[in-house]
């Protein structure tokens, strides 16, 4: 099943440094769950953020919707490019 990141910080945050080849998908905009319900359920997702809240409610909000998500909550600078 293919992975994918999801990077839930602020347009200006994911443009400073992301996980490689992540998708940005603003915890803060008002099209969040609209952007999340076009995504294609027949694959993961691994959520994050900065802090780690925003990624755990993105991922309650996933799970409601039927995605197979993981909440990787803070995710570590080494990771980001």
């Amino acid at each position: 099943m293919e992975e994918v990141y999801i990077d839930v910080r602020t347009k200006e945050e994911y443009d400073e440094k992301h996980v490689k080849n992540a998708i940005n998908i603003d915890y803060y905009s008002e099209d969040l769950e609209r952007g999340l319900k076009k995504l294609d359920k027949s694959k993961k997702y691994k959520v994050y953020c900065r802090s780690g809240a925003r990624s755990e409610s993105v991922v309650k909000i996933m799970k409601k919707l039927g995605f197979d998500v993981e909440d990787l909550g803070s995710i570590q600078e080494q990771f980001l490019t």
